[in-house]
């Protein structure tokens, strides 16, 4: 039988996160991590952290949603989150503007709604965002013409407004399949009216 891993018995912070953090925040993140480490293993295990979401009020997450959660901050590989990948969870939160609770809910699958001026409403997984976000960079990422556009933020809603005007899509798609669309057909320019941007959404 494998022993645990004696938690440690002072959390240090890499000179490389001082930057991000101050000492209140330090402190206070070390309290979160001993919180959720109930076992005081070092770690955070998947039950763990269930309980955690389940604590800040999530009661309708599931093993599925903690699984995929866990394995975005694993970085080891190793099924846990220990002290730096909580620290990495934690300034990727902190970049993106969410709270801890939104934030592990987005980083397990959580949704999106949003409602139109009109009164609809339409949902989005934040993983499916972030995944698209990615592509486009990662296909896009030569393309001169996107230069002010790109690299996409993956962690946040800076997709929907990049995507605004059609531009990012429909080089994209001639990225994917050439001259898909004729360029000599699309709308270009920096200050477009409406009727010109939804010609090229279109």
């Amino acid at each position: 039988m494998v022993e645990a891993a004696a938690a440690p018995s002072t959390y240090e912070v890499p000179f490389t996160y001082r930057k991000f953090y101050s000492p209140e925040q330090i402190t206070e993140m070390i309290n979160a991590f001993k919180g959720f480490d109930t076992d005081h293993s070092g770690n955070i295990d998947a039950s763990e952290l269930k309980n955690a979401i389940v604590s800040m009020g999530h009661s309708d997450v599931n093993d599925e949603q903690v699984a995929n959660m866990l394995k975005s901050v694993d970085k080891n590989n190793d099924g846990t989150v220990d002290w730096i990948e909580f620290l990495d969870m934690m300034r990727a939160i902190k970049t993106s503007g969410q709270n801890f609770g939104a934030a592990v809910m987005s980083k397990a699958g959580a949704g999106q709604s949003v409602q139109t001026d009109t009164g609809g409403h339409h949902n989005y997984l934040h993983e499916e965002v972030s995944v698209i976000a990615r592509t486009i960079n990662r296909i896009c990422k030569t393309d001169a013409l996107l230069i002010e556009r790109l690299p996409i933020d993956p962690t946040n809603d800076d997709l929907f407004h990049g995507c605004s005007d059609g531009m990012v899509m429909i080089h994209l798609l001639n990225h994917i399949e050439e001259e898909v669309i004729d360029m000599r057909t699309v709308n270009k320019g920096s200050n477009m009216n409406i009727y010109k941007v939804r010609e090229n959404l279109d």
